[in-house]
């Protein structure tokens, strides 16, 4: 089952360059982001994992709220 409460906006650690390379965290107990930082072409590319069965989604909000954001699963 997936958590009813939106998992906390990852960090990006302080210590690692995520434009050269992937950076990894983890949003809550079995959900893994790892993500690298395009500077050239202004992106960002993501890959969410979860071990175990479910959909996943990855959303952006201004105001951690779920209305008027936008989201892709």
């Amino acid at each position: 089952n997936l958590p009813e409460t939106t998992p906390p906006a990852a960090i990006e650690d302080e210590k690692e360059d995520c434009s050269s390379g992937f950076c990894q965290t983890t949003l809550i107990d079995g959900y893994t982001l790892k993500y690298k930082i395009n500077e050239v072409e202004a992106t960002v590319t993501m890959e969410v994992t979860y071990d175990g069965e479910a959909w996943l989604g990855i959303a952006f909000s201004e105001d951690e709220r779920m209305g008027g954001s936008d989201g892709i699963l």
